[in-house]
């Protein structure tokens, strides 16, 4: 894919905009590099992709991974890049369903861009059941241009991430809505 170097967040949205989601079997992670050269990726890879395109102009880079379940009990995942402006906060990345591929006018507090996450996957019958913030400046992932399936790496990275993570927050399903424990873990960033 050929695209002019962006030199702004718009820029970068549009380029993220114009690359085709992809959800392939088995699952597999490719570098920011590779899913730009390719055109295609999943949300992690379009996220990773928005961080990279992003670093240059000042932004670090924050991936927010959200965890969530349907009425089954069926675990799912979804990640964005998180930005923050002057205005506040922002996201974006790529997903099949278009009220998850990133908020684009920001929110002043970062939780009230997760209760819009929260908001859309309730509407798509999926409850939030983590939230997150990660730094990938000192990732030990080669996610910027590795041209290997980064997946192991990745798994073992989540599993590690939650105690790391700049932000978190849990979420308890109820019967029939998100309840119980919302309280924040922060940590400066």
């Amino acid at each position: 894919m050929k695209f002019q170097p962006p030199q702004s967040p718009d820029d970068v949205r549009q380029i993220i905009s114009s690359l085709e989601y992809e959800c392939v079997e088995p699952y597999r992670v490719q570098s920011a590099q590779t899913t730009l050269r390719r055109g295609r990726g999943h949300c992690l890879d379009t996220s990773l992709a928005a961080a990279y395109l992003m670093e240059p102009l000042g932004y670090k880079p924050h991936i927010l991974s959200m965890y969530f379940v349907d009425n089954l009990g069926v675990e799912n995942g979804h990640s964005v890049f998180l930005y923050q402006t002057k205005k506040g906060y922002a996201t974006m990345g790529q997903s099949s369903y278009a009220s998850l591929r990133g908020c684009s006018t920001p929110s002043r507090f970062l939780v009230d861009l997760i209760d819009t996450y929260e908001t859309s996957l309730q509407d798509l019958d999926y409850f939030l059941q983590q939230a997150m913030v990660e730094d990938w400046s000192t990732c030990d992932v080669a996610w910027r241009d590795s041209q290997e399936d980064l997946s192991e790496n990745i798994q073992v990275r989540a599993a590690l991430a939650w105690d790391k993570a700049l932000v978190s927050r849990n979420f308890f399903k109820s019967s029939s809505h998100l309840g119980g424990d919302r309280a924040w873990k922060l940590r400066p960033w």
